[in-house]
């Protein structure tokens, strides 16, 4: 197959469709491995006091609740408010410590345990205390935040990755089969193509669009620019 202008676009288009695809088969299956990828993130960040308070609250199989509802939406989902909840409700008198410690040290540690105990005593705050409650919330809430985002980012890449496996599949078979219709010597570069097509699909898949129309746009401007010239 001869290498032209046209076949590079064609190249192109057809590797952003392909990598669009990978991707919406990857979403669609949703098999038990992805669906819970970067919930690990969240484990980690919150690892210690903070966790400990969110399970102190949830009770008995607090972790496959929170895991199940990363599944249903992960950080766009309820899990978040869930998470934000129990650290609040699970501050008391002998846990204080460890989540003035956990938030970064932005309250006292003895404030924060005046005011568990206020708050499980007589359920008032004065204003002082309610400054302290409200630190450590943001503090709190800073972290779930911090670890939402990482468990995103860690999930995006683990459907990337698996989009590019099924592009240089799916690519793979549509070569072979291509391959087997045409034959000849000119199949190993098909297939050579069917791979640099998979491969790139993954990359190209937002943006292939806009890539063909930057070429259009500066192939009409060297053409005009030639005719110009030449007349």
């Amino acid at each position: 197959m001869e290498f032209t202008y046209e076949s590079l676009v064609a190249m192109i288009l057809g590797a952003g469709a392909l990598g669009n695809a990978a991707f919406g088969i990857v979403q669609v299956l949703k098999f038990a491995p992805l669906r819970l990828a970067g919930f690990g993130q969240i484990e980690n960040l919150l690892r210690g006091p903070l966790m400990e308070a969110v399970q102190s609250t949830l009770g008995t199989n607090s972790i496959d609740v929170l895991r199940a509802q990363y599944r249903q939406g992960r950080g766009a989902g309820r899990l978040g408010q869930t998470l934000r909840q129990g650290i609040r409700i699970g501050l008391t008198k002998s846990s204080a410590h460890g989540l003035a410690h956990a938030v970064g040290g932005v309250v006292d540690s003895e404030r924060l345990k005046d005011v568990a105990t206020a708050l499980a005593e007589s359920g008032t705050l004065d204003d002082a205390q309610r400054g302290v409650l409200a630190r450590y919330e943001l503090a709190a809430d800073a972290r779930v935040d911090a670890s939402l985002a990482l468990a995103e980012a860690s999930y995006t890449q683990y459907v990337r990755l698996w989009a590019a496996v099924v592009a240089v599949v799916l690519a793979t078979i549509a070569t072979f089969l291509v391959a087997m219709q045409q034959g000849g010597p000119d199949s190993l570069s098909l297939y050579i193509k069917g791979l640099i097509v998979g491969v790139a699909a993954i990359p190209l898949a937002p943006i292939s669009h806009d890539l063909v129309k930057g070429f259009n746009s500066a192939r009409g401007a060297v053409v005009g620019r030639l005719q110009r010239t030449q007349s």
